[in-house]
């Protein structure tokens, strides 16, 4: 069964429309995406990469995010994404607001959010054929990974955030 997302403008306002996933969206429609980003006491984050069977970024590394469905806020959006993703279970009260943005070549409004926790990756349950694998680094190896074009362009922003919440 296919998604269905709210229609929103692009400012936000639902439209009262829905859209089902994988058609085209009008010009001026938008669908919201989030970003959900785990992040430890050691300032280090869990990306985790993009399985080799999906159509946009195959193998590409990225934080955990997509799309809201209908009737679903971004913060409920960013905690059923943890879950299913990779197995953690957070409250709509642990999300930390970081920013939102819009993608034009997407139609997309991204919002994003931080989530603290200490994490092994042994306790992650990687969700199949979305993650083929997670891995905890830290601003070093991140900034090494935005440089090699290993990491999701629409997701190279985060220390740059995460620094002015400091």
């Amino acid at each position: 069964m296919s998604e269905i997302w709210d229609i929103y403008d692009r400012n936000k306002n639902k439209t009262g429309r829905f859209h089902k996933r994988g058609m085209p969206l009008n010009k001026n429609d938008y669908h919201v995406i989030i970003h959900a980003w785990v992040v430890n006491s050691r300032d280090e984050v869990i990306i985790t990469k993009r399985h080799s069977s999906k159509k946009i970024c195959p193998n590409m590394w990225e934080c955990t995010e997509g799309s809201i469905i209908a009737g679903e806020s971004s913060i409920e959006g960013a905690v059923r994404e943890l879950k299913e993703e990779i197995g953690l279970s957070f409250e709509k009260n642990e999300a930390i607001f970081l920013t939102s943005f819009i993608l034009e070549f997407s139609n997309t409004i991204v919002d994003s959010y931080m989530f603290r926790r200490d994490v092994k990756l042994e306790d992650l349950s990687l969700q199949e054929n979305e993650v083929s694998k997670a891995i905890i680094v830290n601003r070093d190896k991140y900034f090494d990974m935005c440089k090699s074009g290993e990491i999701i362009s629409s997701i190279r922003y985060f220390y740059d955030i995460y620094d002015k919440l400091k």
